[in-house]
């Protein structure tokens, strides 16, 4: 029999980093934004919210679960929910269905919640709370949230490289030549936590690439950058950041976190003056290839749809949100609302599709 014990003061937070820690290290299928570092360096830098991380033990008084949460006026949700990916109950799998049914025990006897939002939850997580809602009679809705795209990978680099298109690997393999005839070429690997300039250097060649192409990103926001530099630099050796240097000058970074046996792609960056040597995709490579020397048998490009992933081999998996209500009259009018807002989140996405062809002629048009 598990029972849960809720942690809302940071002494209480404070003694449970090491059991915490030893969990995340017994549990690495859950990847890292399950972690110590990640949701503390999110609670140091957030006033928006009341942090209350349930603890789920079991009759000898180990820990056996985390649920991370943070309390928005009574709406529960998962700590960092809007910078994370794959959240949801810390536990070893054999105890996952335990912990999900001793969360939701906590949630039918609680009165410290009036709604419960769960996103970017995998299935693996999805299915054994459900489970547990369901065996309570719990209101709840599940639906399709944010995907991702996961690579598997091989055992060697050589394979890996003869498992990618021909045209694509010829390109790659051209770059690569061009590059190195043209100036001094060095590919290097950094621990944050080792070499504080490193994430120095992504951060700026991360923004050079933004700019390029005259798009925003979350990394001018002072407080973001901070936030990424404390988590990153906190896990102990499982980030990395990846750089290409040329002639002397860092051309282009990758920084993620290998957290078991799957490489977590976190973003990059490149100075748009030599995207003409196709740097992006050239460290893109070299992160893979790092990745599968250091065991990683997957490579996870995170969420976004772009097209690019697909030219590596990632295939889409799929993440879920999970809304919880105490009245099922709330809820179905809560999911038709939602339902709604989605559907006219598509429509403007389809016209803003079908309008830029008509917006790129109308652009040449003008300049001739």
């Amino acid at each position: 029999m598990m029972r849960v014990t809720a942690i809302t003061a940071w002494d209480g937070l404070a003694s449970l980093q090491p059991e915490w820690n030893a969990l995340a290290a017994a549990a690495p299928e859950c990847g890292p934004f399950l972690s110590w570092a990640w949701a503390h360096a999110w609670l140091r830098r957030t006033t928006e919210a009341q942090f209350l991380v349930l603890a789920v033990r079991g009759a000898a008084g180990d820990l056996r679960g985390l649920a991370p949460l943070v309390n928005r006026t009574g709406c529960l949700e998962f700590i960092a929910a809007d910078r994370s990916m794959y959240l949801g109950i810390l536990a070893r799998p054999d105890d996952l269905g335990e912990a999900a049914g001793a969360f939701a025990s906590w949630l039918r006897d609680s009165r410290a919640w009036r709604r419960v939002v769960l996103r970017s939850l995998p299935e693996e997580q999805l299915r054994p709370l459900e489970n547990a809602l369901e065996d309570l009679g719990i209101a709840h809705h599940a639906e399709s949230d944010k995907p991702s795209y996961l690579m598997a990978l091989p055992e060697s680099a050589a394979a890996f490289a003869a498992g990618l298109g021909k045209s694509f690997r010829k390109r790659l393999d051209y770059y690569q030549r061009r590059l190195e005839r043209e100036c001094d070429v060095q590919y290097r690997t950094c621990g944050p936590h080792e070499d504080p300039a490193a994430l120095d250097e992504f951060l700026r060649l991360h923004l050079l690439r933004m700019r390029g192409v005259g798009r925003k990103s979350r990394f001018e926001e002072r407080e973001y950058a901070d936030f990424v530099r404390q988590a990153l630099s906190a896990m102990n050796g499982a980030a990395a950041v990846h750089m290409l240097w040329c002639g002397g000058r860092a051309a282009a970074a990758l920084a993620g976190m290998k957290w078991g046996d799957t490489f977590y792609f976190w973003n990059s960056g490149f100075d748009a003056a030599l995207a003409r040597y196709n740097v992006g995709d050239l460290i893109q490579r070299f992160a893979i290839e790092s990745a599968i020397g250091a065991g990683a048998r997957r490579f996870d490009f995170l969420w976004g749809s772009e097209e690019y992933k697909l030219r590596w081999g990632a295939e889409r998996r799929d993440t879920y949100r999970l809304d919880i209500e105490r009245s099922r009259l709330r809820l179905a009018a809560r999911a038709t609302a939602q339902a709604a807002v989605c559907a006219a989140r598509r429509v403007a996405a389809a016209t803003k599709r079908r309008l830029r062809p008509a917006a790129r002629l109308s652009s040449r048009e003008g300049g001739r």
